[in-house]
């Protein structure tokens, strides 16, 4: 399992998932504002619930939408 965790200097978002892909909530991402800085980090969890990774932060922002 993974645990993806979206923040912007606190939690704004975390949600679990057994793929490898996860989609954003509609409500979370109309949230996010172009040119603001946001970071995402991964946790991955055995079936037994263990930690096995965890990914470095990763920082982005968001582009304005033409």
């Amino acid at each position: 399992e993974y645990k993806v965790t979206l923040s912007n200097h606190k939690v704004i978002w975390t949600g679990t998932t057994q793929d490898t892909r996860i989609a954003l909530p509609e409500e979370i991402r109309s949230q996010l504002k172009p040119g603001e800085r946001y970071a995402w980090q991964v946790k991955a969890y055995s079936q037994k619930g263990t930690l096995l990774a965890v990914s470095r932060v990763s920082q982005f922002t968001i582009t304005e939408q033409k």
